[in-house]
């Protein structure tokens, strides 16, 4: 049979699934120059041949029968390094990405909300932001056979994705997709990082007040500025990792403790179900959000996993972990506290009589330890995607550690002095989750779906897709604007 008629029935059989692929091949000489080529080819379905042809099952009469393999029989593995990631750390790192802040600043969401309108949302958005990610994951994995890459950063997903839409000669126009992508990446970091910067201090004052010293607030942003500065001079990520791990401890011994003390002080009087006022949701949409931060870690989870093919299954699990904390940490810390409900659920917890008090001011000097890790982490982002670019086209080598020291600590005081002009914790973070997070986890995977996928998705999908869009654009706006206005009145 002529090779390009055996090429033409490979293909028919694999399209099909079938459990076996059968060749023609007349003999084992033609046999190992089609296994060569196959390893040598980036061509998806020649490759997987490679792997048939070690499990050759019979050679019967030039009939070569070739047992296919399935994906879960045989999940191909990157070589494993210091940096690559294995399920169960790829899971870890997942959950830590979403649980900071945004966790515990939800039962003030659901304070604007109500019980069963904040439930429902917050159901909503969780389901929304892992479709999400998944629509990112796929369109990155996409893009990549087609440009024959083995990794793609969201920028770099965003300017593949927007020269689909434009022609050969303004493919240069792409360009612009991931300096947008990476400008809300950076914007929205560093509001998270000016967030930190107003949680830890807001928590450091109850602390000391509970030892007897009054502290002004704006002046505990000042104190701890100089301890920040220099731990974002920290640029070996084993040292990092090793600063996260306490703070992932801390956090997890935070959260256990509030966990107990809601459960155990539920109130229903007082508690409203529904929002008190219809522009109540658009708050609550922002710091809601502002939860859903882990967005931006799903690719470089994903190109640093051990098992690739297994990342759908962490992300799942991962989300839905931690799904069910967002909906008990916001529903049980707003029937605790009801109206009385702080920026931060932290604040809530007793302060006055230290004898009595020890495990919650500890909860809030822990809690605000893993945040200062969690600080320096989120900066490491902010850097990675400034300094790349700023250090190859404009700073000399010879300044390269000049620009480290004065630029990490340009950042640093930057976000401290957002922080210090508004130090208001829970609108800071609805601010935050309605401009950055709105964007990153709903608008641009939705888009970005559509048009790497736009031949092949249904009807269906592109009305959810468009849904899931101008809900993320109508959130943006409205959350903004209503987050501000309640600023305003602040001020």
């Amino acid at each position: 049979m002529p090779s390009d008629e055996r090429a033409h029935l490979l293909e028919g059989h694999l399209v099909n699934d079938s459990k076996k692929v059968y060749i023609m091949m007349p003999n084992e000489e033609e046999v190992g120059n089609f296994v060569e080529s196959a390893r040598s080819t980036t061509n998806e379905r020649t490759s997987l041949l490679a792997t048939f042809a070690d499990r050759v099952m019979a050679n019967r009469d030039g009939l070569l029968a070739v047992e296919q393999v399935s994906d879960d029989e045989d999940d191909p593995q990157r070589p494993p390094t210091k940096r690559t990631l294995s399920n169960f750390n790829a899971f870890l790192n997942l959950v830590k990405g979403n649980l900071g802040t945004g966790i515990i600043g939800l039962p003030f969401a659901f304070k604007y909300s109500g019980v069963i309108t904040g439930f429902l949302l917050m159901l909503f958005i969780c389901v929304a932001a892992l479709n999400c990610m998944h629509m990112l994951a796929e369109a990155s994995h996409r893009l990549c056979k087609m440009h024959n890459l083995d990794k793609l950063s969201y920028g770099g997903v965003a300017q593949h994705t927007a020269k689909l839409l434009l022609s050969d000669e303004k493919q240069y126009r792409a360009r612009w997709a991931r300096f947008v992508v990476q400008t809300f990446l950076v914007v929205t970091q560093i509001g998270f990082c000016a967030v930190y910067f107003v949680f830890i201090p807001a928590n450091l004052q109850q602390v000391l007040s509970a030892c007897g010293w009054t502290v002004d607030l704006r002046l505990l942003i000042v104190v701890i500025l100089p301890f920040l500065v220099v731990g974002v001079q920290i640029r070996d990520l084993n040292t990092m990792g090793l600063f996260s791990a306490i703070g992932n401890v801390l956090q997890t011994v935070s959260l256990v403790t509030m966990f107990i003390y809601l459960s155990m002080h539920i109130k229903t009087a007082g508690i409203r179900l529904f929002p008190a006022a219809t522009l109540d949701v658009a708050m609550f949409f922002g710091m809601a959000m502002f939860s859903v931060e882990g967005i931006g870690v799903v690719l470089p989870l994903e190109n640093r996993m051990l098992k690739p093919r297994s990342f759908f299954t962490v992300v799942n699990s991962g989300m839905g972990f931690v799904s069910v904390l967002y909906l008990v940490m916001g529903t049980l810390g707003y029937m605790t506290f009801g109206d009385l409900t702080k920026g931060s659920i932290t604040l809530n917890l007793p302060e006055e009589a230290l004898n009595e008090n020890i495990p919650y001011i500890l909860v809030k000097l822990f809690y605000s330890l893993a945040i200062m890790s969690s600080f320096l982490v989120q900066f490491y982002v902010v850097i990675d995607i400034m300094q790349v670019k700023l250090l190859h086209h404009y700073i000399p080598a010879r300044r390269h550690t000049l620009f480290h020291l004065g630029f990490r600590t340009l950042i640093v005081v930057i976000s401290a002095s957002m922080a210090a002009a508004i130090p208001e914790l829970g609108l800071f973070i609805s601010l935050v989750g309605a401009v950055g997070s709105s964007a990153l986890a709903m608008i641009f995977p939705s888009i970005i779906y559509l048009v790497v996928f736009w031949k092949e998705v249904g009807m269906l999908t592109v009305i959810k897709n468009i849904i899931l869009a101008n809900i993320g654009l109508l959130g943006m706006c409205f959350g903004t604007f209503v987050t501000l206005r309640e600023m305003s009145r602040k001020l």
